[in-house]
């Protein structure tokens, strides 16, 4: 009986501990989206902020799950490459 006591404190206390350091990554990812933002604006990290304002409209209502898959969102966001420019040569 201890024993199941003892794990079920583990667990708990391990998600509270996750939870905040998925929240620790979204505050990290949107300082260094803003920081992107003012220096070089790109569509990706406009994409990245429009996921993190998302989230931060949602994050009372957030659990750990949700959080990664908003960190997960944003890092892709970030990590697609632009777009190509547009052909000129068929234009004319």
């Amino acid at each position: 009986m201890r024993l199941v006591i003892l794990v079920l404190v583990l667990l708990l206390g391990g998600t509270g501990f996750a939870a905040a350091r998925c929240a620790d990554e979204l505050n990290e990812l949107t300082a260094k989206v803003e920081r992107q933002q003012k220096r070089n604006p790109t569509a990706q990290s406009a994409a990245a902020a429009k996921e993190l304002h998302r989230a931060s409209r949602d994050a009372r209502d957030m659990d750990e799950i949700e959080c990664y898959n908003t960190v997960a969102r944003v890092r892709h966001a970030l990590a697609a490459p632009p777009a190509p420019p547009p052909d000129t040569a068929a234009e004319k």
